[in-house]
């Protein structure tokens, strides 16, 4: 049976793990956000219909997280449909 002070380190080596990974997917995922919003309007819009200088504001907005920069751009082109 483990001891308090040995079950408090594992989780200590545990969370330290999980903060190193979490770090290492954000730097990855802010690195590669701005790519990922600028291929899904290439896919899903109209060629020139937004610029550049647009999905830098989206990116800008989205603050790191993917998943808002999409819905920013899915209710862009759903407003423009109708």
């Amino acid at each position: 049976m483990e001891t308090i002070s040995q079950l408090i380190s594992q989780i200590a080596s545990n969370r330290a793990i999980m903060t190193l990974l979490l770090t290492l997917i954000i730097a990855i995922t802010l690195g590669e956000l701005f790519d990922i919003l600028k291929d899904r309007v290439k896919f899903s819009f109209r060629p020139g219909t937004i610029s550049r200088e647009l999905i830098k504001i989206v990116f800008i907005v989205a603050d790191g997280d993917a998943r808002v920069g999409l819905e920013i751009l899915r209710r862009a082109g759903r407003k423009a449909e109708s």
